[in-house]
């Protein structure tokens, strides 16, 4: 079982997509920061229910204190990114600042196209209704990357 820390922007989209309790069921133990949590607003009830959430201890302030993080990032981000460092949690994140943090920080880190493919890879969602649900999305999220969207719909429509 793999052991990933997502951000809220995951969390948020699955729910947009009404996919948010098949993420649940993939082969991951998922964990958030108490902060991430406290940015999900409406859907904070439902994702507290399922998700493990990992306290931040005045210790992992101070040592996150000591980090040059960069300037966009939130400190709900921070906690994420510390905690996946510390744990050597994969990180799952629709911010690509994020995911080039983790690169050079040597974590594992992926989009909402990962986790879309492993619903399917794993059997918990069907390739067309994936690909219905990405395109609802799409056209509401300027921040996907659209060709690549286009690309693995291509795929999962033809599997």
């Amino acid at each position: 079982m793999k052991v990933v820390i997502t951000d809220a922007n995951i969390f948020i989209d699955l729910f947009e997509m009404d996919l948010l309790e098949g993420f649940f069921k993939l082969p991951y133990f998922i964990s958030t920061s108490v902060f991430v949590l406290e940015e999900l607003d409406d859907i904070k009830p439902i994702v507290e229910k399922l998700v493990n959430v990992i306290p931040v201890t005045d210790q992992d302030l101070t040592a996150m204190a000591q980090i040059d993080w960069p300037k966009p990032f939130s400190f709900p981000d921070r906690t994420m990114l510390y905690l996946a460092q510390v744990h050597q949690m994969m990180v799952l994140s629709g911010e690509r600042r994020m995911m080039a943090w983790c690169k050079e920080n040597a974590l594992e880190g992926h989009g909402l196209l990962y986790i879309l493919d492993a619903m399917i890879t794993n059997k918990v969602c069907k390739p067309k209704t994936v690909c219905k649900k990405l395109r609802m999305l799409v056209g509401n999220n300027m921040w996907l990357p659209i060709e690549l969207c286009k690309e693995m719909m291509q795929i999962w429509e033809e599997s």
